[in-house]
C-alpha cells in the first residue's frame, strides 16, 4: 500500500481514533511523538501564541445534550461517538490547540453548560 493511499483512509477517521493510532505507532515502534509538534506561534510583533488541551472536565445532566450538539458543530465525530465522549468525562478535546482557538472552543463548551480547563499544552 502506498503512503498516499495510507493518507486517504487516514482522513476518514475521528480525532479520538487518530490519538489511539499515534499511541498505538509509539508504542510500536518505540518513538514518542510529542517533542515534534510546534511548540509555539510567532506572530510580528514578537508575542507567542501558546498551545494548550482543552479539558472537557464535567457535564451537568441538564445540560448534556447541548453540549453533545456543541462537540457534534466542533467536531466530525458521530453522535454515538460523542455520547460516549461526554458521558465518559474528563476527556481531552483537542490538544495542541492555540489560545485564541483553544478559547473560543472553551467559551462555546461553557455556554452549553459544560465545566472546561484548558492546560498548557507542548
Amino acid at each position: 500500500m502506498k503512503t498516499s493511499e495510507i493518507l486517504e483512509q487516514l482522513k476518514s477517521i475521528t480525532l479520538l481514533e487518530a490519538a489511539d493510532l499515534v499511541s498505538q505507532i509509539e508504542e510500536c515502534f518505540g518513538v514518542d511523538v510529542t517533542g515534534r509538534y510546534l511548540r509555539c506561534k510567532v506572530w510580528d510583533d514578537g508575542e507567542y501564541d501558546p498551545l494548550y488541551e482543552v479539558v472537557l472536565e464535567e457535564v451537568p445532566v441538564d445540560n448534556k445534550i447541548a453540549v453533545i450538539r456543541v462537540l457534534r458543530h466542533l467536531t466530525d465525530w458521530t453522535l454515538p461517538q460523542v455520547k460516549k465522549f461526554v458521558e465518559a468525562a474528563p476527556n481531552l478535546v483537542e490538544k495542541g490547540v492555540y489560545g485564541s482557538k483553544a478559547e473560543d472552543i472553551k467559551r462555546q463548551l461553557e455556554a452549553a453548560g459544560a465545566k472546561v480547563s484548558l492546560k498548557p499544552g507542548y
